[in-house]
Protein backbone atom coordinates (compact mmCIF):
# COMPACT_ATOMS: atom_id res chain seq x y z
CA UNK A 1 0.00 0.00 0.00
CA UNK A 2 1.58 3.73 -0.99
CA UNK A 3 2.08 5.95 1.76
CA UNK A 4 1.20 9.51 1.67
CA UNK A 5 3.70 12.31 3.34
CA UNK A 6 3.78 15.73 3.40
CA UNK A 7 6.21 17.37 5.48
CA UNK A 8 5.82 20.70 7.45
CA UNK A 9 7.69 24.08 5.93
CA UNK A 10 11.62 23.46 6.62
CA UNK A 11 11.57 19.90 7.79
CA UNK A 12 13.55 17.74 4.77
CA UNK A 13 13.24 14.14 7.10
CA UNK A 14 10.88 12.54 4.89
CA UNK A 15 11.61 8.94 6.71
CA UNK A 16 11.27 10.61 10.27
CA UNK A 17 9.22 8.66 12.88
CA UNK A 18 8.06 11.86 14.20
CA UNK A 19 4.53 12.69 13.47
CA UNK A 20 5.01 15.86 14.51
CA UNK A 21 7.10 16.91 11.41
CA UNK A 22 4.60 15.74 9.39
CA UNK A 23 1.26 17.91 7.58
CA UNK A 24 -0.47 14.55 6.69
CA UNK A 25 1.38 11.40 6.90
CA UNK A 26 -1.34 8.33 5.82
CA UNK A 27 0.14 5.82 8.36
CA UNK A 28 -1.23 7.45 11.25
CA UNK A 29 -5.24 7.94 11.57
CA UNK A 30 -6.56 11.48 11.49
CA UNK A 31 -9.70 13.01 10.47
CA UNK A 32 -10.01 13.60 6.62
CA UNK A 33 -12.56 15.95 5.03
CA UNK A 34 -15.36 14.36 3.25
CA UNK A 35 -16.02 18.01 1.40
CA UNK A 36 -15.71 21.20 1.59
CA UNK A 37 -17.84 24.15 -0.20
CA UNK A 38 -18.87 28.03 0.12
CA UNK A 39 -22.71 28.58 0.14
CA UNK A 40 -25.30 31.38 0.87
CA UNK A 41 -27.78 31.73 3.57
CA UNK A 42 -30.62 33.33 2.15
CA UNK A 43 -32.70 35.59 4.45
CA UNK A 44 -35.70 36.68 1.56
CA UNK A 45 -37.50 40.44 1.88
CA UNK A 46 -40.23 40.03 4.16
CA UNK A 47 -38.83 36.88 6.34
CA UNK A 48 -37.62 37.32 9.80
CA UNK A 49 -34.82 34.58 9.43
CA UNK A 50 -33.43 32.06 6.98
CA UNK A 51 -31.56 29.09 6.10
CA UNK A 52 -29.98 26.93 3.59
CA UNK A 53 -28.95 23.28 3.48
CA UNK A 54 -26.46 21.09 2.19
CA UNK A 55 -26.74 17.12 1.53
CA UNK A 56 -24.47 14.50 1.96
CA UNK A 57 -24.43 10.82 1.48
CA UNK A 58 -22.51 9.61 5.14
CA UNK A 59 -25.58 8.21 6.72
CA UNK A 60 -24.01 9.79 9.57
CA UNK A 61 -23.51 12.80 11.99
CA UNK A 62 -20.54 14.27 10.50
CA UNK A 63 -18.48 16.24 11.95
CA UNK A 64 -18.75 20.08 10.62
CA UNK A 65 -17.04 23.20 10.98
CA UNK A 66 -18.53 26.74 9.43
CA UNK A 67 -17.58 29.71 9.10
CA UNK A 68 -20.45 32.53 8.51
CA UNK A 69 -19.37 36.02 7.10
CA UNK A 70 -21.24 38.57 9.28
CA UNK A 71 -22.31 42.07 8.10
CA UNK A 72 -19.11 43.96 9.22
CA UNK A 73 -17.12 41.71 7.23
CA UNK A 74 -16.08 39.23 10.21
CA UNK A 75 -15.71 35.73 9.90
CA UNK A 76 -17.92 33.57 12.43
CA UNK A 77 -17.09 30.53 13.72
CA UNK A 78 -20.42 28.23 14.48
CA UNK A 79 -20.47 24.88 15.95
CA UNK A 80 -24.29 24.77 17.02
CA UNK A 81 -26.04 27.66 18.41
CA UNK A 82 -23.50 31.30 18.07
CA UNK A 83 -25.47 34.75 19.07
CA UNK A 84 -24.58 37.34 17.08
CA UNK A 85 -24.96 41.46 17.36
CA UNK A 86 -26.56 42.41 14.14
CA UNK A 87 -28.15 40.47 10.78
CA UNK A 88 -26.48 41.94 8.28
CA UNK A 89 -27.96 44.71 6.09
CA UNK A 90 -30.50 45.89 9.16
CA UNK A 91 -28.08 45.04 12.30
CA UNK A 92 -31.31 42.53 13.98
CA UNK A 93 -29.78 40.52 16.76
CA UNK A 94 -30.38 37.04 16.15
CA UNK A 95 -28.14 33.21 15.97
CA UNK A 96 -26.73 31.74 13.66
CA UNK A 97 -26.79 28.11 14.15
CA UNK A 98 -25.77 24.57 12.49
CA UNK A 99 -27.51 21.60 12.76
CA UNK A 100 -26.35 18.55 11.08
CA UNK A 101 -27.68 15.26 10.71
CA UNK A 102 -27.78 12.08 8.67
CA UNK A 103 -28.52 13.24 5.34
CA UNK A 104 -27.86 17.12 5.10
CA UNK A 105 -26.46 20.25 7.25
CA UNK A 106 -28.31 23.43 7.83
CA UNK A 107 -27.07 26.76 8.48
CA UNK A 108 -29.69 29.46 9.47
CA UNK A 109 -29.97 32.60 11.10
CA UNK A 110 -32.70 32.57 14.06
CA UNK A 111 -33.43 36.29 15.28
CA UNK A 112 -33.44 36.64 18.89
CA UNK A 113 -36.24 38.45 20.09
CA UNK A 114 -37.11 40.81 17.19
CA UNK A 115 -40.30 39.93 14.15
CA UNK A 116 -38.85 42.62 12.13
CA UNK A 117 -38.49 41.53 8.73
CA UNK A 118 -35.70 42.28 6.33
CA UNK A 119 -35.93 45.32 4.38
CA UNK A 120 -34.53 43.36 0.89
CA UNK A 121 -33.03 39.73 0.37
CA UNK A 122 -30.23 39.42 2.39
CA UNK A 123 -27.50 36.66 1.94
CA UNK A 124 -25.07 35.43 4.25
CA UNK A 125 -22.27 34.00 2.91
CA UNK A 126 -21.19 30.14 5.05
CA UNK A 127 -18.15 28.34 4.52
CA UNK A 128 -18.26 25.27 5.53
CA UNK A 129 -15.83 21.64 6.12
CA UNK A 130 -17.85 18.06 6.87
CA UNK A 131 -15.21 15.49 8.35
CA UNK A 132 -15.67 11.55 8.02
CA UNK A 133 -14.73 9.30 9.94
CA UNK A 134 -12.05 6.96 9.01
CA UNK A 135 -13.76 3.40 8.16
Amino acid sequence: MTVLKILKDGETDMQSTNISKFVMHTDYPAQKIYSSGQTTLVIPSGEIDGYVTVTHSLGYVPTVFAMFINGDGRYIKVQGLKPVPNRPVDGEPGFYNVVVNSSYIKFEFVPLFSTEEAPSDIGITVYYIILYEEM
